[in-house]
């Protein structure tokens, strides 16, 4: 079975550029994979696999030529299947994997790359014959004469030079000062694995206080928001109490006024009063509203309230 030595975010494998990445998918699988992006479809990842487990991946489930989502997602169930049997412990986030974004497929191949590199891959491994038995694999780009024959990886990684050599030539009979120029004007190799590990290590080095300064900030905003969250749920579960028992208050005094009716005598006109008086308060505005102390006096000059208009009732009401 597969060891599968943990991988975290904060590995060296995570600071790896993207043209490295793309130098190793194109030498290792013999492809003229130009962009991060077009690794989305889970095929590529289906062949890495296959190189260094052969026989693991059944190659002719994959879709080299997917074009739409329900055929990447078949795809990435090949390769998590595999990763199943293998007891390799890693789940690919598909649903962000098949929109094409380059961060996701990036970090993706990031880890592929690096979990490769802990296993030795297969001797004598033919990527054109085994990518050749998924659908649409044989119509796939190769990096060209020099790279599609089908040995091993060595010979496919020494197609680079034998390519630059045959550019080189014709340069040199038409004109001397040609290469010089030509060195002048290609950018500098780039940076090895060791040096981009070398220089993450530094970065990581410079800024230890600004991380935990920043990891301190961020822990006391989230205990404010737990708090804050906490305090909210109190307040609407206390909002929600008083207004059920001004809601039944309201009923009470709805079922009186309708037994006092148009009565006349002197103890309903008392009731219909009181009842006024209530309802005032109830339906007032802030506006309207007047406090009172112990004595039932208000407080503050304000005009007196009184009793909502039939429309106002049937507003509050509804």
């Amino acid at each position: 079975m597969a060891s599968d030595k943990a991988i975290g975010m904060m590995d060296n494998a995570y600071f790896v550029g993207r043209k490295e990445i793309l130098d190793w998918i194109n030498d290792t699988l013999d492809l003229s994979t130009a962009k991060i992006e077009d690794t989305c479809s889970g095929a590529i990842a289906c062949q890495l696999i296959d190189a260094h487990f052969p026989g693991k991946v059944p190659m002719q489930k994959v879709q080299w030529d997917a074009r739409n989502d329900y055929e990447y997602v078949n795809n990435y169930k090949v390769l998590q299947s595999c990763f199943s049997r293998l007891k390799i412990d890693k789940s690919p986030d598909v649903d962000k994997l098949i929109r094409g974004k380059y961060q996701d497929n990036l970090e993706f191949m990031q880890w592929c790359k690096a979990f490769c590199q802990q296993h030795q891959m297969a001797e004598g491994y033919d990527p054109l014959e085994r990518r050749s038995r998924g659908k649409g694999g044989d119509r796939v780009p190769t990096r060209g004469a020099g790279g599609g024959s089908g040995g091993g990886a060595p010979a496919k990684r020494a197609a680079p030079k034998a390519s630059r050599t045959r550019t080189t030539k014709p340069a040199a009979k038409t004109d001397a000062k040609a290469p010089a120029q030509r060195d002048a004007a290609m950018p500098p190799p780039p940076a090895t694995e060791k040096e981009n590990r070398q220089v993450s290590r530094s970065n990581a080095a410079a800024n230890p206080k600004a991380d935990a300064a920043l990891s301190k900030k961020c822990e006391k905003l989230e205990t404010e928001k737990s708090e804050l969250a906490v305090t909210v749920e109190s307040l609407e579960k206390e909002r929600d109490f008083y207004y059920d028992k001004l809601r039944e208050i309201e009923i009470k005094l709805q079922q009186q006024q309708e037994e006092v009716g148009d009565a006349t005598d002197e103890q309903s006109i008392g009731k219909k009063a009181m009842m006024d008086e209530i309802f005032g308060i109830l339906y007032a505005t802030t506006d309207e509203f007047v406090a009172v102390d112990e004595e039932g006096e208000p407080v503050d000059s304000a005009p007196e309230l009184t009793a909502p208009s039939p429309s106002h009732r049937a507003v509050i009401e509804a």
